[in-house]
Order: structure tokens, then C-alpha cells, then sequence
């Protein structure tokens, strides 16, 4: 905490942007395993095949973000949404 006391006003913006950029991170980090849980959750019984996609983040109209699995199929993009941020935060 001494350390904390001879920064700068600078130095502490800096750290203060460094913690807060971190913090983003590992909240994206979780967001991303609770819909990689969500889609095994929705995969269907263990041993079924399992669709090969990836998780994808929207805003629609603004709101959001959503999870959606997207995967080919057919030719075709197929989506399944997921659920919800459900803290509302950025993705």
C-alpha cells in the first residue's frame, strides 16, 4: 500500500486502466464457459454426435449480448441461441 502512495495521479490511471482491462478479460473468460456449459447442457444425451461450431456474441437492437452457437449444416448456417450476458456487461 506504501508503493500505492508515492504514484502519480498518472501512474495510478495507468494501473487503474491495466486492472480494469484485466478484469474484462476474465469476465469474458467466464461468460464464454457458462455458454460453452449451456451448449453441452443443450447438446442432447451424452454419446449423441455433436454439432462442431463455435459460440457467437450479438446485440440485437441494441440489447444483449446474446450467445448463439452457429455450426454448418447441410450447406447451410444454422444458429441456436444460448442465453443472455446475464450480467448485461460488455462481450
Amino acid at each position: 500500500m506504501k508503493r500505492l502512495e508515492r504514484m502519480t495521479k498518472q501512474e495510478l490511471l495507468e494501473l487503474l486502466a491495466a486492472v480494469q482491462a484485466r478484469l474484462a478479460e476474465l469476465e469474458a473468460q467466464a461468460q464464454e464457459a457458462q455458454a460453452e456449459a449451456r451448449y453441452e447442457a443443450a447438446s442432447g444425451p451424452a454419446g449423441e454426435a455433436r454439432a462442431k461450431g463455435h459460440i457467437e456474441w450479438k446485440k440485437v437492437n441494441g440489447c444483449g449480448p446474446y450467445a448463439y452457437l452457429r455450426w454448418w449444416e447441410g450447406g447451410k448456417l444454422k444458429s441456436k441461441y444460448l442465453g443472455k450476458n446475464p450480467d448485461g456487461g460488455q462481450r
